[in-house]
């Protein structure tokens, strides 16, 4: 009885590999024509997905760029310099120089701001007549007077 599986199973093998062998003997324009609806196929697809990853790619670089700037403008409002937010080139994600810049220009700015202050043109010093006017002492008055003409 086992001899008998052993053999169906055999006659089985012997069976599949005709029908393979013969299975396999296309020629090769056969098997090219076989292959060529594969083959384009394969390259419609990897076409789409060229097509969609440059896509996908440009759109991420926008909003980082998008990103990049509203960090750029927030710092620059925190520090009080949004007004000059036109003047601050940074490329993306170089925060340290982002902060060198704005620490420089503070400084500049602060500089600048002192040089502007009130300076009067013609200030003259105060002399002893002023002086003893604005603290009501007449005898010190009398005095820097007739000083001038005993000069």
């Amino acid at each position: 009885m086992a001899e008998e599986i052993i053999d169906a199973v055999a006659d089985s093998v012997i069976a599949d590999e005709k029908t393979n062998g013969e299975a396999t003997s296309y020629t090769d324009a056969q098997i090219e024509d076989l292959m060529k609806p594969l083959r384009d196929e394969i390259e419609r697809l990897n076409k789409e997905r060229d097509e969609s990853v440059p896509k996908a790619e440009i759109e991420y670089q926008n909003r980082m760029k998008e990103l990049w700037q509203k960090e750029v403008n927030l710092e620059l409002k925190l520090e009080g310099l949004h007004d000059f937010a036109e003047f601050f080139f940074v490329e993306e994600g170089h925060y340290e120089e982002l902060e060198a810049k704005i620490k420089r220009f503070k400084e500049v700015l602060g500089k600048r701001d002192l040089n502007n202050g009130f300076v009067p043109e013609s200030h003259r010093s105060a002399d002893k007549y002023t002086l003893a006017e604005k603290s009501k002492d007449t005898k010190a008055m009398i005095g820097s007077k007739l000083s001038k003409l005993f000069k």
